[in-house]
């Protein structure tokens, strides 16, 4: 069973996705959040195989989020999760940096839910 984490504070956006990817989801709205639930699974050996997330949080934004993740997974030699970043942002350069901080796929919003199927394997 694939377990999805949803790294996103708006809630109309978070619940597009939970409707995409299904029961196997937790849902968090910050990145602070999310390291914290990620370092929780890890621990009982449960991880997250595939994050979908949001670039603008509060507290952490995602960048930040995912630079935080692939250090704690490189520290705890585990392997790293599927990172799909989804942003409004329309900036190369954020997609560049998503990438060298280990995003496997980029979306942009608006979301097309088929778009999320594919790039998670749910069709």
């Amino acid at each position: 069973m694939t377990r999805f984490l949803i790294v996103e504070d708006d809630p109309v956006a978070s619940r597009i996705v939970e409707n995409i990817v299904g029961k196997d989801a937790v849902t968090v709205k910050s990145g602070l959040a999310a390291l914290a639930i990620i370092e929780d699974s890890l621990k009982i050996d449960e991880p997250f195989e595939s994050i979908i997330l949001d670039l603008g949080l509060p507290e952490m934004d995602g960048l930040e989020f995912l630079k935080a993740l692939r250090a704690l997974e490189n520290g705890l030699s585990v392997p790293p999760s599927y990172v799909v970043v989804i942003t409004g942002e329309d900036d190369i350069g954020v997609y560049a940096d998503a990438h060298l901080l280990g995003c496997n796929t980029f979306l942009s919003k608006p979301l097309n839910p088929e778009e999320l199927r594919n790039c998670l394997n749910l069709v």
